[in-house]
């Protein structure tokens, strides 16, 4: 009876997921999940009246790099621009950072960390173009630097989660086989005492 207990506990150990991989599994649920809310919040705040006003002078949303003429726009908002600017950012800019953010927490919150300084970043810079502070052409060029660094810091984000996560992994797997080892070195001494008993 207790060998087979002890034979049903090794194969559990050895068929279990490790914490890690549960880890992963749960991350990559919860980023189909966050993609797309994002990418609906994001349609909408492409559909907006002021994003539509605005779209020529403001970076791409596709990922793509600003064109050379709007780099080199020497011009500011007008005061029109401006309060289209601000809506934008109140009703559409705004609501669709906290979805981020609020899913990446879920996620990880390296990830979440990473992004909110970006988008703080990213509103100091939007403020300085509201005011008039810079150019058109100053945002765009902002932007593309901002964009560099960002990518490489959620880059290393995700190189640093993925380390912690392997060294769980090899350590968790390290100490099933220990246990394994030990239950068999068990199991070993259980029959040895009961071979004890056995008819000569």
């Amino acid at each position: 009876m207790r060998a087979r207990a002890g034979i049903a506990l090794l194969f559990v150990l050895a068929a279990c997921t490790t914490q890690a991989e549960r880890e992963v599994a749960r991350m990559n649920q919860a980023t189909t999940v966050a993609l797309a809310e994002m990418a609906q919040c994001s349609a909408r705040a492409e559909a907006s009246e002021p994003f539509r006003r605005l779209r020529a002078k403001l970076p791409p949303v596709d990922g793509t790099l600003p064109s050379a003429a709007l780099l080199a726009d020497r011009s500011r908002p007008t005061e029109r621009e401006a309060a289209l600017l601000v809506e934008l950012h109140t009703n559409f800019i705004t609501p669709c950072r906290k979805v981020v953010i609020e899913r990446l927490v879920t996620i990880n919150l390296v990830f979440a960390e990473v992004t909110a300084r970006n988008f703080a970043d990213a509103d100091a810079e939007y403020a300085k173009l509201v005011q008039g502070q810079e150019t058109w052409g100053d945002y765009a060029q902002a932007y593309v630097c901002r964009r560099e660094a960002f990518t490489q810091a959620f880059s290393d984000a995700g190189d640093e989660i993925n380390r912690t996560l392997v060294q769980s992994h090899v350590l968790e797997r390290q100490r099933r086989q220990a246990a394994a080892a030990a239950i068999s070195q068990w199991e070993q001494q259980q029959r040895v005492i009961a071979s004890m008993g056995a008819p000569r």
